[in-house]
């Protein structure tokens, strides 16, 4: 009874994984993403596709007509397109029309206002954690392990 309920449970794992990576062929078959380095390594190959990976854009330069998209570890190009209420330096999601001249445009983005904040602000519930746990656990030299501490 108990092999057969633990042929059952691999078989199971078995085909859920398989399925996983069936939807994940499939996903990368019928919609790639196209990176930015992609398309200017075969710029005529990829003139007029939406170009939606990038290695963390930032917004650079601020031009007359758009703005310098500047990638960590990439390349810059140039996004043209409306620049009201852009700042430099935010992160910015984006999703564009790559022209083989090597600019975007019909740009599709959203500015990530206080990215930077907010990585801050979500390292303070690790840091109550690890502070918790220095008070909850003692070390024990002659069992060489972690013990709870009692507060009595």
């Amino acid at each position: 009874m108990k092999k057969q309920r633990f042929i059952n449970r691999w078989m199971a794992m078995i085909i859920l994984a398989a399925a996983a990576a069936g939807l994940c062929v499939l996903s990368g078959n019928r919609n790639p993403w196209l990176s930015l380095n992609a398309c200017l390594a075969e710029p005529s190959a990829c003139d007029g596709k939406w170009v939606s990976h990038f290695r963390e854009p930032v917004i650079g330069a601020l031009l007359p007509d758009g703005f310098l998209l500047m990638q960590k570890r990439g390349p810059s190009i140039r996004v043209r397109c409306d620049t009201t209420g852009l700042v430099e330096g935010e992160y910015v999601g984006i999703k564009a029309v790559f022209h083989k001249e090597g600019y975007l445009d019909q740009a599709v983005f959203l500015v990530a206002h206080g990215r930077r904040e907010k990585i801050v602000i979500s390292a303070f519930p690790a840091l109550g954690i690890c502070i918790w746990f220095l008070f909850a656990f003692k070390w024990n030299g002659r069992k060489r392990g972690l013990e709870p501490t009692t507060h009595a």
